[in-house]
């Protein structure tokens, strides 16, 4: 049985996750690249670039708070040593 799970069982569950970031971090860190560019390029007038700047640290804070990798991806190591204990 310890053979199977740590031959079988570990290998599978200690492989890398398929993508990287969650698509509500990614959307998050999209649109804030996004507002960076505009600050960069707004020949506006500073009440323009404040207004980028003001959605800018907005989405920053929501970026903070959003997981960036997901919460299921564990490996047996922990769970098979909690079962041995």
């Amino acid at each position: 049985m310890d053979k199977f799970v740590i031959n079988t069982l570990k290998t599978k569950f200690d492989s890398p996750a398929e993508h990287g970031y969650t698509p509500q971090y990614q959307t998050l860190q999209d649109r804030l690249r996004y507002l960076r560019k505009c600050i960069n390029k707004s020949k506006g007038t500073k009440q323009q670039q404040q207004q980028y700047i003001d959605k800018a640290k907005s989405t920053r804070e929501l970026l903070l708070k959003t997981p960036s990798k997901s919460q299921t991806d564990k490996k047996i190591e922990s769970v098979y040593i909690g079962m041995m204990v």
